[in-house]
């Protein structure tokens, strides 16, 4: 099987980027010539997270950013449908 994409889920440690656990993982494997698609879940700003990946992996996609307030999503519908075309 050939990896092509790759979803990473994690929440952002408190130095605003992925915790020691995705570090060791995109050290470990190579992913430069992979899609990588991070999500990630945290309270507001992304921190320097998009940036640290991008050491790892050239071609990672962050064109959809979904922000919610509580429990209801405030990202408007047409920026999603966007992103899904």
């Amino acid at each position: 099987m050939i990896l092509l994409s790759l979803q990473l889920l994690f929440k952002l440690n408190s130095g605003y980027t992925y915790a020691p656990v995705v570090h060791t993982f995109l050290e470990k494997y190579d992913l430069k010539d992979k899609t990588i698609m991070p999500i990630v879940t945290n309270g507001g700003w992304l921190g320097h997270t998009i940036d640290d990946i991008k050491k790892y992996c050239s071609n990672v996609t962050n064109e959809l950013v979904l922000k919610f307030d509580k429990n209801k999503l405030v990202t408007d519908s047409s920026v999603i449908n966007k992103f899904i075309e």
